[in-house]
């Protein structure tokens, strides 16, 4: 019952159009077809026309679908990317607990009737030696969901067979990001022939944006959750809790790096998957601002070259100076980690 109308242009209109037109009169008329056929949030929470929700929640009296979901594999990465959204770069060395993983799960296959997507990420996923236990865990609790082992490629030329098996056996798809970095694609592609997984690779990416975070939280909740959508709005599973973004899930990370009071995420920045709430009033949440938006400058959303190796708070919280060039929008549904 998915259905995306944007997705009835290909993608060469879309951008042709961002070119040719002023970028704030093509946003709007963007909100403007999302607020007519979609719900409050057309992004990776409730990606469903209305009449169908409706239907699904007035009339058949179903559980709702989720689109997106992201899960750590591992917290940290052997990469070091700057401004890391997830905080990977400098996260000490964590691991998911697949026995909790495995709980989460099954819970939320009783919360939800389905979810679409689901990306076993990090962090870096293949830094886990019980990575294989993880796909197996998902395809068993939705296996009708397009789920994705994403990882930066560095490690798949050496990854166990039990890991080139468990995906053959699921379909998971082995999703390979394609950083400037020395990677033998050829090779892993020719290995993922050879076992019969399924190979899926980003574009080639050397420049990411970043949102800055407000320290002090001066920005008004609702404006950044609607400007969010779409954009770095990703449901975040940690420890039987949903997020609506990786920024909150694990804010604790950046917090406790650099020392900084009043940015942690509290109970009204995520619900619990065991508590009394509804599998609607549930997506409701994920729907809505929480109070920890008023931390994101959506506003000054930015692109930059990419790079390794900075650990300055700098890189999450500056503005630095750019052209107009620099700045822009994010086509929903773009993957950055």
């Amino acid at each position: 019952m998915e259905f995306d109308v944007f997705k009835l242009t290909p993608a060469w209109s879309r951008k042709a159009v961002r070119a040719l037109l002023p970028a704030r009169f093509v946003d709007a008329a963007r909100r403007t077809i999302i607020h007519v056929l979609y719900e409050r949030n057309a992004g990776t929470v409730l990606r469903e026309l209305k009449a169908i929700t409706f239907l699904r929640r007035r009339v058949l009296h179903s559980r709702p679908v989720l689109y997106h979901l992201d899960i750590h594999v591992a917290d940290h990465c052997n990469m070091r990317c700057r401004g890391c959204s997830h905080f990977s770069n400098i996260a000490e060395p964590a691991l998911a607990d697949p026995e909790e993983f495995s709980r989460d799960l099954h819970r939320l296959a009783e919360v939800f009737a389905g979810v679409r997507e689901i990306y076993l990420l990090g962090g870096e996923p293949l830094l886990h030696p019980d990575v294989a236990r993880f796909v197996r865990i998902a395809y068993e609790c939705f296996p009708h969901a397009k789920t994705y082992l994403f990882t930066n490629s560095l490690l798949v030329t050496r990854m166990p067979e039990e890991v080139w098996t468990a995906l053959a056996e699921t379909g998971v798809v082995l999703y390979c990001d394609r950083y400037p970095v020395e990677v033998d694609n050829d090779k892993i592609a020719e290995m993922a022939t050879e076992r019969g997984v399924r190979l899926k690779w980003t574009q080639d990416r050397d420049r990411f944006f970043t949102i800055p975070i407000d320290l002090e939280g001066t920005r008004d909740a609702a404006e950044s959750f609607a400007a969010c959508s779409g954009v770095d709005n990703c449901v975040n599973l940690r420890h039987g809790r949903l997020y609506p973004c990786a920024r909150i899930a694990y804010i604790d990370i950046f917090r406790e790096r650099y020392g900084i009071e009043g940015l942690q995420a509290t109970d009204a920045d995520s619900i619990s998957i065991y508590g009394s709430e509804t599998p609607w009033e549930i997506m409701d949440f994920l729907l809505s601002p929480v109070p920890w938006c008023r931390h994101c400058d959506q506003g000054s959303l930015h692109w930059y070259e990419w790079s390794k190796g900075e650990q300055s708070i700098g890189q999450w919280t500056d503005l630095p100076g750019r052209t107009s060039a620099e700045t822009g929008t994010v086509e929903s549904g773009e993957v950055q980690r």
